[in-house]
């Protein structure tokens, strides 16, 4: 990864791109939904002012251009995540023309992936999305997020 390399929260970057995008999400009455896998690490190292840029870059253009009242905004990481692997994030069906979504990833993302050492990923079998990924590292291995439903107590009364 170029140039910034440090230790963020992946959650605060989202919460100040839910934040920076209000207004057109609020024009446009989009709902920004996001699909956060389980096995995304909560803590990256990287670049995080420029991924919030490229993050609210894609967003805008999908607001501007969609006519979809719900965007889901996915954040896909490998089931067993090593100390540096690639992410993924993808914006399905945006209901734009695949047109209009390459011209704007060759002529406006590139530069910002280029600082994340990122790269678009093509999907022909579902052309109106936008997938993109980046390479990251992990700060620690145990920092991932797993979901454990509390412990249930049996009452031998109930048997």
């Amino acid at each position: 990864m170029k140039g910034i390399n440090k230790f963020f929260d992946i959650n605060m970057v989202l919460m100040t791109l839910f934040s920076s995008l209000e207004t057109i999400r609020d024009e446009k009455k989009i709902e920004l939904i996001y699909d956060i896998e389980a096995t995304m690490p909560k803590e990256l190292k990287g670049n995080p002012e420029a991924l919030l840029h490229l993050f609210t870059q894609i967003l805008t253009f999908v607001f501007q251009n969609s006519n979809k009242k719900e965007i889901v905004f996915s954040l896909l990481a490998p089931k067993d995540f090593l100390y540096e692997e690639s992410i993924s994030f993808e914006i399905r069906e945006t209901g734009i023309s695949k047109e209009k979504i390459v011209s704007f990833l060759e002529t406006r993302l590139s530069k910002n992936l280029g600082l994340l050492d990122g790269e678009i990923i093509s999907n022909d079998e579902k052309p109106s999305g936008i997938y993109i990924r980046i390479p990251f590292k992990l700060n620690e291995l145990g920092k991932r997020r797993y979901y454990r439903l509390p412990a249930m107590t049996i009452c031998p009364a109930a048997l």
